[in-house]
């Protein structure tokens, strides 16, 4: 961080074991986080990656209770832990400082579910951006809260269910492998990277087009007062 002169760092956990077992290790990486923040002017944001719900990590972050220590919010991410995208980002927004965009598809598994990568804002995306898009760009007082939108434009990404329905209440966390998507059939490594290229423009267009709502939704209501 110091080399790149990065201020703002990504973190997420990946341990195995009960879930009050893995709160426990997460809590204590995070106090040395809080240490490090402090020692070299850093921002840890832990990004839900997965594994713990939303209000897991809330309690996690509210345990420590250190300014530099906040939330990265994945658009998606939230559906592989089995949750809602609203109800998810309710629960992390007094910590957001950082976002992932993307669109998914919901892929229903055994007890839980899994996603699919498609392009944001397609009538196979079956997020509600723009709900969370404003709601995201709406938290601060004074300031704007969040500091970095960053776009995904994961286009045919796999991430299977991790969190499962009916869980026990101190459920069991396995460890959870690196995730690797394979190429889609009939695609090279030549045609996907040209696909990106046009997938990434393609994400620009709709949230440009959609902040452009944004306003003008914005515009009109402040014309009514």
């Amino acid at each position: 961080a110091v080399v790149n002169s990065s201020r703002n760092i990504r973190v997420y956990s990946r341990y195995e074991g009960h879930l009050s077992r893995v709160m426990g290790i997460i809590e204590d990486d995070l106090r040395r986080l809080a240490r490090l923040a402090d020692e070299h002017d850093l921002h840890f944001d832990f990004e839900q990656h997965e594994e713990l719900k939303s209000d897991e990590i809330a309690t996690l972050l509210r345990r420590v209770g250190h300014p530099r220590l906040n939330a990265l919010f994945d658009f998606g991410n939230m559906i592989n832990a089995c949750e809602q995208p609203l109800p998810a980002l309710a629960n992390l927004a007094p910590f957001i400082r950082q976002v992932h965009l993307k669109g998914v598809r919901v892929v229903p598994e055994a007890n839980g579910f899994g996603h699919y990568g498609v392009l944001q804002g397609s009538a196979e995306d079956q997020l509600p951006s723009a709900r969370m898009l404003l709601e995201l760009l709406l938290l601060g007082e004074q300031s704007p809260q969040v500091v970095a939108f960053i776009l995904e434009q994961e286009n045919h990404y796999i991430a299977p269910a991790f969190r499962q329905t009916g869980e026990a209440s101190d459920p069991f966390i396995p460890y959870r492998e690196m995730s690797e998507t394979l190429l889609p059939s009939g695609y090279s490594l030549e045609r996907m990277l040209t696909d990106e290229h046009r997938w990434a423009n393609n994400q620009v267009r709709y949230l440009r087009g959609l902040l452009g709502e944004l306003r003008l939704l914005a515009e009109l209501a402040l014309a009514d007062h």
